[in-house]
């Protein structure tokens, strides 16, 4: 990125000129290397304030006081920012991104070779980290639960989700919200699908609600969309 600015020193640029190729450029080599590998916290901060540092300086990259902060840059044009992407943040959706695709077992070969030699049988949003996991595996383990808020199974017939362990009625596995004990009591087992739950498009659930800290009652006799 550094020698990508260095290469427009001999260019008569205007603050607003800097402002577009931030925009079109710089944060378009970041956005597209988050994609695929996962960027520090400090990486993408220091990228940040190198467009920061361009946008009021120029590609001469001089030391000097900024006029706002960079995080005024960030907001929307309404908000009294320039709408520059906070790459910080774009960083965790990159991450969410990657959670996503494990989760969902999207075809590609990464995600392949991940379930076959480092996920294997295990409950992906369940699994615990592993002591001798890469750096980047452990980043997407723990962006499992920012990612979790945003993700939700479809149930449709029940058969292809499973009752504890995914994320299906809440922005967690049920398995989190209830005791072992209370799943041995349900009857229902870790590998048993949503479609034990279903009769007749409607929640037949055999859970006592006194016992359950999710509160079937809610979901019973609703429809199954």
């Amino acid at each position: 990125m550094t020698r990508k600015i260095t290469s427009w020193k001999t260019r008569g640029l205007s603050h607003t000129g800097r402002v577009l190729l931030v925009k079109s450029v710089l944060v378009s080599i970041q956005t597209y290397w988050a994609r695929t590998l996962i960027l520090p916290r400090t990486v993408a901060s220091k990228l940040q304030k190198l467009c920061t540092r361009f946008i009021w300086v120029g590609p001469s990259m001089k030391q000097s006081l900024h006029q706002v902060r960079s995080n005024v840059l960030t907001r929307s044009k309404e908000n009294g920012g320039l709408s520059i992407t906070d790459l910080t943040t774009w960083n965790k959706v990159a991450v969410s991104g990657l959670v996503y695709r494990l989760a969902t077992k999207e075809t590609s070969l990464w995600v392949d070779w991940m379930w076959r030699n480092k996920i294997k049988a295990k409950n992906f949003w369940n699994m615990k980290i592993p002591q001798d996991c890469s750096w980047a595996f452990r980043q997407i383990l723990i962006c499992r639960e920012e990612a979790a808020k945003l993700v939700k199974s479809k149930i449709k017939d029940g058969t292809s989700v499973t009752f504890w362990n995914d994320i299906w009625a809440d922005q967690r596995p049920l398995k989190s919200l209830v005791t072992e004990q209370i799943m041995l009591n349900s009857g229902i087992g870790q590998k048993d699908t949503v479609n034990i739950a279903i009769s007749n498009h409607q929640w037949d659930l055999l859970i006592s609600a006194q016992k359950c800290a999710f509160r079937p009652e809610k979901l019973k006799g609703s429809k199954i969309r």
